[in-house]
């Protein structure tokens, strides 16, 4: 009986570590998956605030552009805008 509770012992611990191993590299897979998935989340977020910027660089213009009444109104609005420079003839601009 002596040997039996001794291989007993053996089993019950290597199964403790060997479950202890498996269950350790369990947590930090989804430990480092979880922080993947948060630096990939604030990469897309800054991103998406970066083109932000670019993107409603013109919002000011165009709202003031939007309250032209008739469309000779409008053509000068435009007219104005190549006078001072923002854009040169080809739409392009100046700056």
């Amino acid at each position: 009986m002596n040997m039996c509770t001794a291989n007993l012992y053996v089993y019950v611990h290597s199964y403790y570590i060997i479950i202890s191993i498996v269950l350790f590299n369990i947590v930090v897979a989804i430990l480092l998956d979880e922080f993947m998935s948060a630096a990939d989340t604030a990469k897309s977020k800054k991103k998406l605030s970066n083109s932000n910027v670019m993107k409603y660089t013109l919002d000011p213009l165009l709202a003031k552009m939007s309250e032209f009444t008739t469309p000779s109104e409008l053509t000068s609005m435009i007219e104005n805008l190549y006078k001072v420079g923002v854009c040169d003839a080809s739409g392009v601009n100046a700056s």
